[in-house]
């Protein structure tokens, strides 16, 4: 666990010691940028969700918002939006990327990723599902 005291993030990664590339990533994240709205109104999860995803994609040489499962996946009954991205790194692999982000408040979010091979990622993901379901947010 990592938590940066200027930011105030704080996070949890899970890796499985058998894979290079199986990763879960637990984000909480105070003050969320995506969830900043140039006008009054609140911005809901799936245009933070797609907000953050557009951040995120300029770091991979290839990646697609899948749109499967946009509101399977939820943490804590927050309001949560969820997507698989297909993704390749430079030099990498191709893989994909459970993404669910969820509002912890107007200002605060609870981001859990999953990331791992094209090959393995269904395969694992009934695990995945099971750690985002034990996720409780205590305010």
């Amino acid at each position: 666990m990592t938590h940066d005291n200027i930011t105030g993030t704080t996070e949890v990664i899970l890796e499985n010691p058998n894979s290079t590339r199986a990763h879960v990533s637990v984000l909480y994240n105070p003050n969320e940028p995506t969830l900043s709205s140039k006008t009054s109104k609140l911005v809901i999860t799936s245009r933070a969700l797609t907000n953050l995803e557009n951040e995120i994609s300029v770091d991979y040489v290839f990646f697609n918002s899948t749109d499967k499962f946009p509101h399977k996946y939820s943490i804590s009954d927050r309001q949560s939006a969820s997507d698989v991205v297909d993704y390749e790194k430079s030099q990498g692999k191709p893989g994909k990327i459970l993404i669910v982000f969820a509002k912890v408040n107007d200002k605060d979010s609870l981001i859990v990723t999953y990331s791992e091979s094209k090959r393995l990622f269904y395969k694992n993901l009934s695990n995945v599902s099971q750690i985002i379901n034990s996720i409780a947010v205590l305010e």
